[in-house]
């Protein structure tokens, strides 16, 4: 089975604090090459969530990361 993080947007002061999980996951996709689940897949109690997946090479794993890492601080407040 797979190892997955799910990620609740509440908890991260960005610069738009109403993104929803989807303009999350699609502005990530866009601006850093990584993607994530957009949590209302999952269900109204998940719509502010991002689930991460662990499934892949340690490296690969690490530099996705840090791009998440970098996404955030860029939209940080």
């Amino acid at each position: 089975g797979g190892v997955d993080l799910s990620v609740d947007l509440g908890f991260m002061k960005l610069a738009n604090p109403d993104m929803t999980a989807l303009e999350f996951a699609r502005k990530l996709l866009i601006e850093q090459a990584v993607a994530v689940v957009p949590g209302d897949t999952f269900g109204p109690s998940t719509a502010r969530m991002v689930r991460l997946a662990f499934t892949i090479e340690d490296d690969r794993l690490a530099e996705g990361l840090r791009r998440i890492a970098s996404f955030v601080n860029s939209n940080w407040v």
